[in-house]
């Protein structure tokens, strides 16, 4: 159990870290939901609640094979939108949020069941936040292919701030869950 927590703080990792060398991603997105995917099926086998988050995990790892090939229009250094960027964005975004969301209510209810209350509050807040930064990315999304290229610039350097931030309190947590509830089962 422990393992299947550190793939998935891997799988952040990997998410948050983007190395390209011209148009090739050296650690390509795929690989992050595929660890994320396989921790969950991991957690699944001690603890069903997690699986719930199984199929968002799978659609991430199906769906993100369009960053190694970018077919759809996605702007690599570019803070331009193309409506088809758009809806893909949007997706990916969604299934995310409901990846994590599912995961960390799972979690929080391992948590619980362990007698790790204070663990389950830190759990708890970070899932609130990383909630409340997709969805303010979500919302504002289809608003942005109105905006001005530098009200998109300086939108996108704030929302990715907050993501940066949330991804790290996401992988604190899985180390952390890696320590406690982890090793209690």
């Amino acid at each position: 159990m422990k393992n299947a927590f550190l793939r998935f703080s891997w799988g952040v990792v990997i998410l948050l870290i983007d190395f390209r060398i011209g148009w090739l991603d050296i650690l390509p997105d795929i690989v992050g939901y595929a660890l994320m995917w396989n921790a969950v099926i991991g957690l699944g086998q001690y603890r069903s609640n997690y699986l719930k988050a199984q199929w968002p995990a799978a659609l991430l790892t199906l769906f993100s094979v369009a960053e190694v090939l970018p077919f759809f229009g996605e702007p690599v250094h570019s803070f331009d939108v193309s409506p088809p960027w758009l809806a893909y964005g949007s997706m990916m975004l969604f299934l995310q949020l409901l990846l994590v969301n599912w995961f960390l209510l799972a979690l929080c209810q391992h948590a619980i069941d362990t007698a790790n209350h204070n663990f389950a509050v830190s759990v708890n807040r970070c899932r609130m936040f990383v909630i409340f930064v997709n969805v303010v990315s979500l919302i504002s999304f289809p608003f942005s292919i109105n905006w001005s290229q530098t009200t998109v610039m300086m939108w996108s350097i704030l929302i990715l701030g907050m993501g940066i931030i949330s991804e790290l309190a996401l992988i604190f947590i899985c180390r952390r869950a890696a320590t406690t509830v982890g090793k209690s089962d």
